[in-house]
């Protein structure tokens, strides 16, 4: 784990399996040793549209916060569609 990560995502993980608290990590290789060791994890984008299900963040917000990733993190289109065909309660049919 140490030549594979960041000093900051190995401390993320060494916390959440101390706490056995959730994790939010997007980083591939990260993802991949929370799963080896059993640390429950989400992600950045999973985290906005939960947001936005729990009417915490409006539609707008959740597009914008989106597009902003969209340029700073690499997901394929198939998880960004995913994200903005998150619904509020109260919309889903």
């Amino acid at each position: 784990m140490k030549q594979i990560l960041s000093p900051g995502e190995r401390e993320a993980i060494t916390l959440a399996m101390d706490l056995g608290d959730l994790l939010v990590i997007d980083e591939k290789k990260a993802r991949k040793i929370c799963e080896d060791r059993g640390v429950k994890k989400t992600g950045t984008y999973a985290l906005i549209r939960q947001a936005h299900e729990d009417c915490i963040i409006s539609r707008e917000q959740l597009e914008r916060k989106v597009q902003r990733l969209k340029a700073d993190l690499f997901y394929e289109n198939w998880i960004i569609e995913h994200i903005l065909a998150a619904k509020k309660p109260n919309d889903r049919a």
